[in-house]
């Protein structure tokens, strides 16, 4: 073979040996590119990248803070830290107010007006007798119905629940002169109450009273009739609610308590000019609404 065409081959046969082997090269190195860029998400991160522990506790510890409230309604500083809800205030004009206040019937021209105190009566009352001694018939009067009832010794009262234990006539003494004392017979009636077994006396020199009040009222001015009633009762007029709620009796006086619609209740303490507690006498033609009771 001629010796230059050898030489020839050798270089070409050199010349695709180098571009094989580039070849080669090139095509690894894009090899190794993809599978980089393949395999870069599944690779976990190293413990240099991770965030500190410290820096973990300290995002959840922190605790926002507010700011500090300003002043109140008044100037004066709060001196609170964390946040208040606001006060509450009703505006002033709405706020509405009971007023009370002691008045006399001095105070109230044309107001109500105490006309007497005294203390009730008890249920039963001895008027008087018929009869001779050892069978008398006894009188006695319900001082609610103002019936009279005829009872004779060792006989229950109608409807009362008492019993007529004994009876007798006594002298008693009614007032003392120069001569001497002056008697007067009374009749005395002794009577039992059949449930309590409690014992009563009653007789015809007086009405026997109870430690119950009672007072008798005027309550306006030309106003003729009378209301007469004891500590609680109520009176009703056109537009108004009149309430007992003290009385007393030495010296004489009432505390009423007058209401109406939209106005505040008001107060009235009543008195009588003197400390007696005797009523005056009625003018002519007046009546009462409820009967007045006497005064021993």
């Amino acid at each position: 073979m001629h010796p230059l065409r050898i030489h020839y081959d050798k270089w070409l046969l050199g010349a695709a040996g180098l571009l094989l082997a580039t070849g080669l090269v090139w095509s690894r190195a894009e090899s190794l590119k993809l599978m980089d860029s393949l395999a870069s998400p599944l690779v976990r991160p190293t413990m240099q990248e991770l965030p500190s522990m410290r820096a973990v506790v300290s995002l959840v510890a922190t605790v926002p803070t507010w700011d500090a409230p300003a002043g109140s309604r008044n100037g004066q500083v709060r001196p609170a830290d964390l946040f208040t809800p606001p006060s509450m205030q009703s505006p002033e004009q709405t706020m509405l107010a009971d007023e009370r206040r002691e008045a006399t019937s001095a105070d109230l021209p044309g107001g109500p007006k105490l006309v007497a105190v005294e203390r009730e009566p008890y249920r039963l009352q001895l008027t008087g007798y018929v009869g001779s001694p050892g069978a008398y018939t006894v009188a006695f009067v319900d001082a609610v119905s103002s019936e009279t009832m005829l009872v004779r010794v060792g006989e229950p009262v109608p409807g009362l629940g008492l019993r007529l234990l004994a009876f007798d006539l006594a002298p008693v003494v009614v007032r003392e002169n120069e001569a001497g004392p002056v008697l007067e017979r009374i009749a005395v009636a002794r009577l039992e109450d059949i449930a309590t077994g409690e014992r009563i006396s009653l007789d015809t020199h007086g009405p026997r009273l109870t430690d119950k009040l009672r007072a008798t009222i005027r309550l306006a001015e030309g106003d003729h009739g009378l209301w007469s009633g004891g500590e609680g009762d109520r009176f009703f007029t056109e537009a108004r609610v009149h309430l007992l709620t003290r009385i007393r009796l030495d010296p004489a006086e009432v505390w009423l308590s007058t209401s109406a619609r939209d106005e505040p209740s008001r107060l009235h303490v009543l008195r009588l000019a003197s400390s007696s507690a005797q009523p005056p006498a009625p003018p002519a033609g007046e009546e009462s609404a409820r009967v007045a009771v006497r005064q021993d």
